[in-house]
Order: structure tokens, then sequence, then C-alpha cells
């Protein structure tokens, strides 16, 4: 089975298009199923990118699904390898089999603009990097894009790293990694599941997105 990867990343995190193996031109009429980890109001990159691709190729009448519809966000990469999913979009370092995902997606915080981004990936060749290490695991870097940095979200104020200590925060990879230095505890929480979670206090915070994202998930109603 070939998987191709859509590589989207930032002065932040990186997102991936995972695609069950098939040539688009000699591809076959009928429904397939994508599915994004987003919910419908934060999927703005996902349906710009499977809209492009039926008006291009209607013959794959791609249906489009979000957070948890289908599958849940944990079990996304699987059901795209077994075929259950066409496409999914993705975090590849939410994943473990993806050994290099904490790296790839924490490469990016070292720059201070999108300038040095940019020349990370391709001057210092960073690109090629990622590329060489999704080829491992059979699959395949498509292009990047840049988003926003990420905030964390908590429900209540934070004046200091002290007061991390002890509070229960959805993060995943480095971020995780880096707020366990602080005494925060990091748990990996579903996107889908985290306005429940806020809401019944299983988590104090959130690192997901930017603050827009947050509010377009309406994370804001329970984390101020």
């Amino acid at each position: 089975m070939k998987i191709n990867i859509f590589f989207r990343s930032l002065t932040g995190l990186i997102f991936c298009f995972a695609f069950a193996g098939f040539t688009f031109s000699s591809a076959k009429a009928e429904n397939r199923i994508a599915q994004t980890y987003y919910a419908p109001n934060m999927a703005i990159a996902y349906d710009t990118f499977i809209d492009a691709v039926n008006a291009k190729l209607p013959q794959l009448n791609i249906q489009k699904f979000y957070g948890n519809q289908i599958v849940s966000s944990k079990n996304l990469l699987d059901s795209v390898e077994n075929g259950m999913v066409y496409i999914g979009h993705i975090v590849p370092h939410m994943y473990s089999k993806i050994k290099a995902g904490n790296i790839i997606a924490a490469m990016p915080f070292v720059t201070n603009d999108a300038k040095d981004a940019a020349a990370l990936f391709y001057e210092e060749k960073f690109i090629d990097f990622a590329e060489q290490e999704f080829n491992k695991y059979d699959l395949k870097l498509v292009g990047i894009t840049w988003a926003s940095p990420y905030h964390l979200l908590t429900k209540k104020k934070i004046n200091s790293l002290a007061e991390l200590e002890g509070l229960k925060i959805r993060a995943i990879g480095t971020t995780a990694n880096v707020l366990s230095q602080f005494g925060a505890v990091c748990l990996s929480t579903a996107p889908e599941d985290l306005y429940m979670a806020l809401e019944d206090g299983t988590l104090d915070g959130v690192v997901l997105g930017s603050a827009y994202e947050y509010k377009q998930a309406d994370l804001y109603e329970t984390a101020k």
C-alpha cells in the first residue's frame, strides 16, 4: 500500500493528508470517503483541498467527513491503511508508528519567522529529511503550506510557568514534553472530545491551534 502525505508546516506544528494507494488518472467512478480530525468549522484547508480534487477528478466523488464522524481521530491513520477511509487529514505526531513525527513537528518552532522557517526547509534541506523519514513508512511528502502560531488555552488565567504544575493539558509530541517539564499533566485527547473534556473538568487546558481556531471550535465557551 502506498500512502501520500500532504505536509502542512508552520512556525509550529505540521499537518498531513494520508491517501490510500491509487492512481488518480485511472480511478474508477465510485464514492470515496475522506475524513479530517477537525470539526467542520475548523476545516478550511481540508475543505479547499477535497473540493479541488473533486473539481479536477469528479469521477472520484470524494465525500467529506469531519472529526469522529466515521472513525475516531486516533484510528484515522489505520483506517486509511486498511482502506476504510480513502483520504485522512492527520497530524503525524499523533501516531507512534511515525517515529520522526515529533521531530518533524517540533523543528519549525526553532525559527523566528516565516523567512527563517523557509530557509530551514529549503536552504537547510529539512524538507528532504522529512520526505526521507516519511518514505520509511511508505508515506510520500506532497507539499507544504503555512499556518499561525499555536496558543495554550486554559480554563483559568495562568500568570506564570509555575502555575502550570498539576494542570491537565491536552498536548502531544514535543509540546507535551516541554509542558511536562513545568509539571503539567499532558493528555492526548482527540480533538473531537476537547469541548466536553473542558466542560466536565477532564482537561484544564488545550494546545490545538491558534486563538482564532479555538473560537471556531467554540472552546472559548468553556475555557476563557
